[in-house]
């Protein structure tokens, strides 16, 4: 797993990134909020997202998992 430090590098790239380009928002997005569930394991983090960036959102948590293993 990542350190604090790590995720919050990745998640200020993607929010930047996020900013700069707008077309790519519906894109980034899974990987912030996924970013900042494993960083604190806040379920609360999932709640709030649309349906539609949670699909994504649990590929990558699956994924996550499985690198785990």
């Amino acid at each position: 797993m990542l350190k604090d430090s790590e995720y919050n590098f990745a998640i200020s790239i993607l929010e930047e990134l996020q900013k700069e380009h707008k077309d790519i928002f519906e894109i980034c997005e899974p990987y912030v909020i996924s970013a900042k569930y494993l960083k604190t394991k806040d379920p609360g983090i999932l709640e709030d997202t649309s349906s539609i960036i949670l699909e994504g959102v649990k590929k990558i948590l699956e994924a996550v998992e499985k690198q785990k293993k």
